[in-house]
């Protein structure tokens, strides 16, 4: 009996796996992607064309992500840097106009960063970003 049982869950877990892939796979039709382009017409009310979308792409608008900081007491910072404002913080901001803000920092050498995890996962009040 219980090898009847998991042949089924094998079988049926296979096949959600296959219809899944399936579904993400789908491409948009040859007409739509090989296609060539039409000519630009001379108008001065043309918009310009769109840059692409992708993971790196800047946002148009400024978003701010909130992240939780493992911070040591041995940690150094180049320059007067922060765990707010150092290179990373600061390139992120520049390339993808995002701001990073620490939500909270918390030593990891002992349990003080699990426990304000586990602190923040009881209150529902979890940071955009954090290493667990």
């Amino acid at each position: 009996m219980k090898a009847k049982r998991t042949k089924f869950l094998t079988v049926l877990l296979c096949g959600l796996v296959a219809l899944f892939v399936a579904s993400c796979s789908a491409k948009e039709p040859a007409s739509a992607t090989n296609a060539p382009a039409a000519p630009a017409a001379n108008n001065s009310n043309a918009a310009a064309p769109a840059t692409p979308d992708g993971p790196l792409t800047p946002y148009a608008e400024p978003i701010t992500i909130t992240w939780g900081v493992q911070a040591s007491a041995v940690q150094e910072f180049f320059d007067g840097d922060t765990y707010d404002n150092n290179r990373w913080s600061r390139r992120i901001k520049d390339e993808l106009n995002i701001d990073l803000k620490v939500a909270f920092s918390a030593d990891i050498t002992t349990d003080a960063y699990r426990n304000k995890v586990n602190a923040l996962l009881a209150t529902g009040d979890l940071p955009d970003v954090m290493r667990w």
